[in-house]
């Protein structure tokens, strides 16, 4: 698949799913990711392989206006107000920058977005364990992207702070005509929780992220800026075509 298609079906996919928090929210998570991507040799060698397959904590921190998202090698910022995204390089001292709203007026990802919403199925079952710490319900999710089951619980901390902005959040979708179409109606209210535990099937991958801690707490505003002296870089253009990988 494209690169510039990946990187669009990604903020696509996170902006759909984002739990946000009413006055701040931070958790980690250990992420283990295990596979090889679809269309690519099996035989690779194993320092290539070593990139799909990896273990790593991801930290995540929410507030009322903007979040932040860092692994191992980049981070992602979100501001919610003007529904634009940088993804930072901190080796590279360098960022791109996003508008959600200029990039749903190009070429077909308005088509993709619709495409999206659409493949996004979320089935409860009975099932129940305690994961993490935590007493959670089994979904079983399939979307665009792959297929897999979530692990919700509504036992973690800010769970009801999660809702309210989640809600708040929908509202400003639903008013802005561009973006009405990826309201997915509350992706976190249709679980019913908050996914303790993920495990995705995604083009030959295997992608198994699992609650490490959560906490509320206040959170420094200039975690959700660009560090001073970092350069910013254009993203490159690539026009979006159906069905090609």
């Amino acid at each position: 698949m494209k690169t510039q298609k990946c990187l669009c079906l990604t903020v696509l996919f996170f902006l759909m799913i984002l739990p946000t928090a009413w006055a701040g929210v931070y958790w980690e998570s250990v992420v283990e990711t295990r596979g090889v991507p679809q269309g690519m040799p099996s035989n690779m060698p194993k320092e290539v392989l070593a990139q799909f397959n990896k273990t790593e904590v991801t930290k995540n921190y929410v507030s009322t206006d903007a979040s932040r998202s860092e692994s191992r090698d980049s981070v992602l910022l979100m501001d919610f107000a003007s529904l634009t995204i940088c993804q930072i390089s901190p080796s590279g001292r360098s960022y791109t920058q996003m508008d959600i709203r200029t990039m749903m007026g190009q070429g077909d990802m308005g088509k993709m977005v619709e495409e999206m919403k659409n493949s996004i199925k979320i089935t409860p079952t009975d099932e129940t364990r305690t994961v993490a710490g935590y007493k959670c319900r089994k979904y079983l999710v399939s979307m665009m992207m792959g297929q897999g089951e979530y692990w919700v619980s509504q036992e973690v901390p800010g769970y009801e702070q999660l809702r309210e902005i989640g809600k708040k959040m929908q509202e400003f979708l639903e008013k802005n005509p561009m973006l009405r179409q990826m309201n997915v109606a509350g992706m976190m209210e249709q679980l019913n929780g908050f996914p303790v535990q993920t495990v995705m099937e995604t083009m030959g991958m295997t992608t198994v992220t699992t609650l490490k801690r959560i906490e509320e707490k206040v959170l420094d505003k200039n975690l959700f800026k660009v560090p001073a002296g970092y350069k910013k870089v254009e993203m490159p253009t690539m026009p979006y075509a159906h069905g090609t990988e």
